[in-house]
């Protein structure tokens, strides 16, 4: 991405002739609609400020209805008070600001809502981070950060996707054209999962980007010489790559590369001052490009830094162990003395930061182009990572929404870095679609740092400790093997999966995955009708699509005695979104030959009466065959399958 010395005086949206040419332009004139912005997890009440504060001094974003949800009823309550305030003092109170606690009132929080800022922490400093670092410290496996990658990074993702699932299934029925606007970490897995597993308009947000370039020159003592700084980054979260530094035309990176070398030449002298970013200024000798995320961060990304065969490197490279529990101890004792400040002084008041969110708004309600660096799907935009993948790249933003831009090849070594991240990052929001526990423990294996550090075998146990300390943090993770056929009970037999589908002709594929496939409507008078193949409870829908290439829809309807949970199994060969009643619950969008039943599972809550249940199968040029289809009503822990229907 493209950018600008922040020292070269006003953007534009501050200076006066913008303000008054928005406010009599025929952009402002049409567009007098007042956005609704909700932020989930407003008891970040710094992050509140500094977001919808930004959102406050923007003219498009002036009149805007807030809506705050948390489910900590005093640290809603702070936020409230403070951003009120912040409305009178910088807005002239234009803002109509409510307040939502509790998960009973989060649909209501995003009812009709334009955009949807996420910035939650599921399970808190205590337990979820204690437990995320306490337990592999038990197993020898030290880390820093542990929220991005690693096997904290990992079951910090898994026990935050079924919460994000459930804001997008809400957003799905009562604001289904927002954006919604992730600002929580593991960013890639996370905005990953929203993008193959739901239908909600997404893109990840950090802030690693914006002060990356000037960080790295004010670092080496180049900042000041500097006048017309250019720079273009692309990577993955937290480990893009500075492809290119220069001032006007003057290409700065061989100053760069000199001055790097000799600062952590002389910080590893024993007893020498550590400079802070010395992982990060070593990884540029040995790839020869800056990485945009802190050293604390990247030295648990990669196998080379913290190593129990080598403990001296921590010290030698200023490497902060358990930095992350020790910033949240820091920053509870530090609210304590902040909150009155921040929530009841009359006189706070706001300047524009360098967040992006308030800055995607204004440019999607003013049609006035942005750039940002986003994380988006990887839609051929950088050409040697894989398609999959969420990739933080240039973006453009307008009122089409946040566009990624092309950027081609990265230098092999770069991508090939951040190809052993994404292999994890793959792994984990497969683990966290399908409940598949094998998915889980090779996410573990493919870490980089965990992967160096223990066997396999240990690596197995530490992740079922995880899992056992998480308990109700996490939904139920089962093997594969408790899912072949030869395991069920003697009465789970294909009696015992569901017959008599009507199929849809094939439809074309209008995204990248079936993932994102929208609910078609049945028509049961003119689908054709399909029965399981004999014996096995398979449903071939081969035979009727002919071995071609597309999407087709599975749909049935079930009368329920008694409302209650209900486990669906749904085995498939090509990839399925699973839709109940016209709300997708499920989607799973890698190809796995042959079908296995049970291959993936949900719960769902029904009530009494009739539902519709819908599956979208990606043909998978002609490698998609069918499916299988099980479910049963949970009591008492277990699940009882019903007589086929």
């Amino acid at each position: 991405m493209a950018g600008k010395s922040t020292r070269m005086g006003k953007r534009f949206w501050e200076d006066k002739w913008f303000k008054l040419w928005y406010s009599n332009s025929p952009i402002n004139q049409g567009n007098q609609s007042m956005p609704k912005i909700t932020f989930i997890g407003a008891g970040s009440t710094v992050f509140v400020k500094n977001v919808i504060g930004d959102s406050l001094l923007s003219p498009a974003l002036q009149n805007s209805e807030i809506a705050l949800y948390d489910i900590d009823a005093r640290r809603l309550k702070e936020s409230k008070q403070m951003l009120e305030i912040l409305n009178t003092n910088i807005n002239q109170g234009r803002a109509r600001i409510s307040a939502y606690l509790g998960v009973g009132n989060r649909q209501a929080a995003l009812q009709g809502a334009n955009y949807v800022v996420n910035a939650i922490q599921v399970g808190g400093y205590k337990p979820a981070t204690v437990i995320d670092f306490e337990i592999p410290k038990k197993f020898g496996l030290r880390q820093t950060i542990a929220d991005t990658l690693g096997i904290g990074g990992i079951f910090r993702a898994l026990r935050t996707i079924p919460v994000m699932l459930d804001f997008a299934q809400e957003m799905e029925r009562v604001c289904p054209n927002a954006w919604l606007l992730n600002y929580t970490n593991p960013m890639a897995m996370l905005t990953g999962a929203m993008l193959r597993g739901t239908r909600i308009r997404t893109v990840g947000l950090c802030h690693s980007v914006q002060v990356c370039a000037d960080g790295l020159l004010r670092n080496l003592g180049m900042a000041e010489q500097v006048t017309t700084l250019r720079w273009n980054i692309a990577g993955i979260n937290h480990m893009g790559w500075l492809l290119a530094i220069a001032d006007g035309d003057v290409d700065l990176y061989p100053e760069i590369r000199k001055r790097a070398a000799r600062v952590v030449a002389e910080a590893r002298r024993k007893g020498a001052p550590k400079n802070w970013d010395m992982v990060r200024l070593d990884l540029i000798r040995h790839f020869g490009y800056y990485i945009t995320e802190s050293s604390e961060h990247n030295a648990e990304y990669t196998p080379y830094w913290i190593k129990s065969r080598f403990p001296g490197l921590v010290e030698e490279f200023g490497i902060p162990l358990d930095e992350y529990p020790r910033r949240c101890i820091s920053q509870i004792a530090d609210w304590k003395k902040r909150s009155v400040e921040l929530t009841r002084s009359p006189r706070i008041s706001h300047t524009r930061s360098h967040e992006y969110g308030s800055y995607i708004m204004e440019a999607i309600e003013t049609n006035v182009p942005y750039r940002i660096g986003g994380n988006v799907l990887n839609h051929g935009l950088i050409t040697n990572l894989p398609a999959n993948a969420v990739v933080e790249v240039p973006c453009l933003v307008d009122r089409n929404g946040v566009q990624g831009c092309f950027v081609g090849e990265l230098p092999e070594q770069c991508a090939a870095l951040n190809r052993t991240n994404i292999n994890v990052q793959l792994m984990t929001i497969e683990a966290a679609l399908t409940g598949n526990r094998d998915a889980l423990y090779q996410a573990a294996y493919l870490d980089p740092h965990t992967a160096a550090e223990l066997p396999l075998d240990q690596i197995r146990d530490l992740c079922d400790a995880l899992i056992k300390a998480h308990g109700k943090m996490l939904p139920p993770f089962k093997s594969r093997v408790d899912h072949q056929p030869n395991t069920w009970k003697p009465n789970e037999t294909a009696s015992e999966f569901v017959s008599n589908w009507q199929i849809s002709p094939i439809q074309p594929k209008l995204s990248a995955t079936v993932a994102q496939a929208e609910f078609l409507k049945p028509d049961y008078k003119t689908w054709q009708r399909v029965k399981q193949t004999q014996d096995s409870g398979f449903i071939n829908a081969h035979d009727l699509t002919g071995g071609k290439d597309g999407i087709v829809y599975l749909a049935k309807k079930f009368k329920v005695a008694t409302a209650g949970k209900w486990e669906i199994r749904l085995g498939h060969d090509g990839g399925a979104r699973l839709f109940v009643d016209g709300t997708a619950v499920l989607a799973v969008p890698e190809a796995q030959n042959p079908a296995v039943p049970g291959r993936s599972k949900v719960l769902v809550t029904l009530a009494k009466g009739t539902h519709e249940i819908v599956v979208a199968l990606d043909l998978n040029d002609g490698n998609g065959w069918g499916i299988f289809f099980a479910w049963g009503k949970v009591l008492k822990g277990k699940v009882k399958f019903p007589t086929a229907a």
